[in-house]
This record gives structure tokens, sequence and C-alpha cells, in this order.
């Protein structure tokens, strides 16, 4: 017993170091040498996580400023007609400027845009706010009331009809009536908004059984809408049908100028007499 009692305590036993000692320090591991183009792209690529992404502007007015021509036909054309309205009156002159490029450039395609920016453009005109202001409120009431279409058929040869509901309004006949327009307008805001004018004398009138006969009611119209025209687009500026007014052949674009320029007077009744005189011309027998 007493052997092995002395080998029991001769058995060496793992001794921990003292508290008060440091544990020796492991080397550090070689690091790989730095690519500095490496690290470049990786900082700017971890830069793009550094926060969240700025939200997609999500109203109309963002839209236009943004130049999101897409999310803004979408959004607008799936407004009811008279929110379309009174969404398009709380742009910006600037913003409808820019909408009224890429409705000429084809980046906005739709009817509704077209022809609810066409009659703000009449609107704001200095016709629109004063003797023309019950023409294109009237206008307004019936696109609200899907009494504005787009039709080829319906027009015939020219670029817009208003279609009396009855007959007779030549003769005192009280009538509403659907205004038809040629697509063609739908890329030229500036020549539409000239057409609501034109074609919105003649529907109002109908409306309130004021219609005059043939030559004085197409005077009427035709000055209304040279007035409107003259103003958007001062004949300075148009030269050519093509670029301007996409889709308009250079003999429509003439017959246009012929009858809107002849308003174009310092005196206003020497101005009407040549559209008259134009007038007569055209809608001879």
């Amino acid at each position: 017993m007493a052997e092995l009692k002395a080998i029991g305590a001769n058995t060496a036993r793992p001794v921990a170091p003292p508290k008060d000692r440091p544990a020796p320090e492991q080397p550090a591991p070689e690091q790989p040498a730095q690519d500095p183009a490496a690290a470049l792209r990786y900082t700017l690529f971890a830069s793009r996580f550094d926060g969240p992404a700025p939200a997609a502007p999500r109203s109309l007015e963002g839209l236009v400023d943004s130049g999101n021509w897409g999310g803004f036909k979408t959004k607008f054309d799936k407004l009811s007609r008279p929110k379309q309205l009174e969404a398009m009156e709380k742009l910006s002159p600037p913003q409808r400027e820019k909408l009224s490029n890429a409705t000429r450039s084809g980046e906005v395609k739709s009817k509704a845009v077209s022809i609810t920016l066409g009659a703000e453009l009449a609107a704001r005109s200095t016709w629109g706010q004063g003797e023309g202001k019950a023409t294109v409120d009237n206008f307004k009431r019936m696109y609200a009331k899907g009494r504005v279409e787009v039709s080829e058929k319906k027009v015939g040869g020219g670029w817009a009809y208003a279609d009396p509901a009855k007959k007779g309004s030549e003769r005192g006949v009280k009538t509403d009536s659907t205004i038809y327009l040629h697509p063609t307008l739908l890329r030229s805001p500036d020549l539409l908004a000239s057409y609501v004018a034109h074609e919105g004398t003649h529907a109002l009138r109908m409306k309130e059984g004021t219609r005059k006969p043939l030559f004085a009611e197409e005077t009427d119209a035709h000055v209304a809408q040279a007035r409107v025209w003259n103003q958007l687009s001062p004949p300075s500026k148009r030269d050519g049908a093509e670029g301007n007014y996409p889709g308009v052949s250079a003999k429509d674009f003439r017959n246009l100028r012929t009858m809107t320029e002849a308003y174009v007077n310092p005196n206003a009744d020497a101005g009407r007499a040549a559209v008259r005189a134009q007038v007569e011309r055209w809608y001879a027998p």
C-alpha cells in the first residue's frame, strides 16, 4: 500500500497558469494582399445598400416631373372622366408643356390624356378665360358624361364634328350633342385645343338653341378656333406640318393655316371678314 501511495503522490497533473499571467498570444494568420481596384468595387457595391432606395413618385405631378410616362398613363387612365379633368387642372403650366411634348413625340398615347389636355389648354387661353369660358365648361361637362369621343369614321373628311342628338338645331331646336374628334388630333394638343373651341361653339349653341345660319355659324366657330390656335402655336412657329403636327398632311396643314391665319390682323373686324370670306369659299354649295 505504501508503494502504491508513493506512486500516486508522484503522478504528474496538469497545472493551470497563475491568474495574473496572460496566456501566450497566437500568431495572426497571414492576410492576403489587398487589391485596391477590388476594394473600390466592393465599397461602391456596398454603398447601394446603405439605406432604402428612394420611393418612386406616386402623384401624377411627380410622375410628370420624373418623366415616368408609362406610370402616368396607367394611373391617369384608371381615373373616372371627372377625376381626369380635375387632375389635368392641377398640373402647372410647365408640367402641361412637358406633357404636351411627350404627347407629340408619342411617348404618351392616351385618348383621355390628349382630350383633357386639349380642353385644359383651351380653358387657359385668353379666349377660354373670357368669352369662351362657357363653351369650354360645356365641353368638359360633355366629356365627363361620355359625349366626347374619338372616331375617324364619324368625322367624315374633317377633323372634328358635333353631332346633334335631334334634328332641327339650325332652326332653334335645343338638343344635346356628341363631339367626335379625328385620331390625328390626339398627337397635337394645341391643335386639339383649337377644335375644342370650334366644335364646342357648335355644341353649346345646339344646347341653347342659338345656332346661326351656316356662314355666320362657321365664321364664329373658326374665329374661336383661330384665337386659341394662334395663341398656343403662333404662326411664326408653324414651320411645316411634320414634327409640330404629327400625322397632319402638308395639304391639310396649309388649309388649317389659311383659315386660322386669316384672322391674324391688327383690325379684328378685318380679320373676321377675312375668315368669313374663307368660310364662304369652303362652305358654298
